[in-house]
């Protein structure tokens, strides 16, 4: 491991959890992402470069995320997954004409926010709740059932998009409970007033600590010129 790779992790698991390339080349992106760890197969099309862009789809039709061009929803990635992946690049191909700000927001903050303002919540968010997995092979379970806040090496993490949790009790046919309402409703609440705005121009990238960052984007609008094209890669460490 080279030391350049060496300061970029430990950036990304002891300090801000995320770090920035400007000007970068996509190959030189890519080689930097498989020194830092082993890129994951995304999707049931075996995919480990999904494309981020808007294709017409909305959450609120069931569609995903990275295919609409909608804001909010600032999550985690892989969820709904057994193992979260640890790391995600994002490298930026086009912007879009305009919105598309990348939102990112420290996991460590949000937990000491809870904690201050209602210290009972972290108890509930710390318990199971369903996620809708998604994607599935016939016979498999449609959900995950797992805690949205636990630890890992002495450190706070989350696996969290709201919208997937939603669809699981549906899926599941059960309604989320008074106080996981209000313990997720004071999550977002949390994440709101933690985030920050960063934007990606062309040929920049980041990764980020999947476990320790939060992230999402404002809503967007493409042009025939400008249509908004994100590359973006699942790691596990080495």
């Amino acid at each position: 491991m080279t030391e350049k790779v060496k300061a970029v992790r430990n950036e990304l698991d002891n300090g801000s959890g995320f770090t920035f390339f400007r000007n970068i080349s996509y190959q030189e992106f890519l080689e930097t992402l498989k020194s830092i760890g082993k890129p994951q197969v995304q999707n049931n099309k075996d995919e480990t470069i999904v494309t981020v862009k808007n294709t017409g789809t909305k959450m609120g039709d069931g569609g995903r995320y990275h295919q609409s061009n909608e804001g909010g929803s600032i999550h985690t990635d892989s969820p709904h997954w057994e193992n979260i992946v640890d790391y995600v690049g994002l490298y930026c191909s086009q912007i879009s004409y305009s919105g598309g700000e990348t939102l990112l927001c420290d996991a460590a903050d949000v937990y000491r926010e809870i904690k201050e303002k209602n210290p009972s919540l972290v108890e509930v968010l710390s318990s199971c709740f369903y996620f809708d997995k998604k994607e599935y092979k016939p016979g498999e379970p449609k959900t995950l059932y797992k805690p949205i806040l636990f630890r890992e090496n002495d450190q706070f993490c989350f696996r969290y998009l709201r919208d997937y949790v939603e669809s699981g009790y549906q899926i599941e046919g059960k309604e989320l409970s008074n106080i996981q309402t209000l313990a997720l409703d004071c999550l977002d609440e949390a994440i709101k007033n933690n985030t920050k705005e960063y934007k990606l121009q062309k040929n920049d990238a980041i990764i980020f600590n999947n476990l320790r960052v939060f992230h999402g984007r404002l809503s967007y609008t493409d042009s025939q010129e400008l249509t908004r094209n994100l590359k973006r890669v699942w790691l596990c460490k080495h």
